[in-house]
């Protein structure tokens, strides 16, 4: 844990990096153009000059949220669909929501929290029915990341034994159904 807590400040820190470099980049262009532009290009310049960086730093603060389809999670890369799983747990009222470390994670992707209950959730993008390992594997991770439910997420259904499985053991299995039923839900704020 403590690994992935670095990677992530050390993250954060290249990205308001970038931001501070756009900002002084975006100041010298319209320092200097400024002073040879007409008058009405210069407000107009003036006006994208505001607007963008206000734009980049609404993102940055996360009041811009991605919305997804299941054509596109479905074209998706295991990781990045972790990261999109992520983003659809948070807009559906989960809170403290972390993806956890690629490799190394104990069959575990995503920690999060939603009344008063740890979630540890196993995200699967495949194009087949998923059969029991991912079951497993969260059960496994639940003791791990302190959590009290387990949850599969997939863009896929799963085989019969898989359900019995995770039946048996008190596994959560979020589908596509269920995945879709989650894409209808309404961007929500972070507070």
């Amino acid at each position: 844990m403590k690994k992935y807590r670095k990677q992530n400040s050390t993250g954060c820190l290249w990205t308001l990096f970038f931001y501070t470099l756009l900002a002084c980049i975006i100041y010298t262009v319209y320092d200097y153009m400024k002073t040879y532009l007409p008058t009405a290009s210069k407000l107009m310049v003036i006006i994208i000059y505001i607007t963008v960086p206000l734009l980049l730093l609404l993102k940055l603060f996360g009041v811009f949220r991605r919305r997804y389809s299941i054509t596109q999670l479905d074209a998706m890369e295991g990781h990045a669909f972790e990261y999109a799983c992520a983003n659809i747990l948070r807009d559906n009222g989960f809170k403290k929501v972390k993806v956890t470390q690629g490799s190394g994670d104990y069959g575990v992707d995503i920690t999060a929290e939603k009344k008063g209950k740890r979630y540890a959730v196993q995200c699967k993008r495949y194009s087949h029915k998923l059969d029991n390992s991912p079951i497993q594997e969260v059960k496994a991770g639940l003791v791990y990341y302190h959590c009290d439910v387990g949850a599969v997420m997939t863009n896929q259904t799963f085989t019969e034994p898989a359900k019995e499985l995770a039946r048996i053991n008190g596994i959560q299995l979020w589908d596509r159904n269920v995945l879709i039923e989650m894409l209808k839900k309404p961007v929500k704020k972070q507070p």
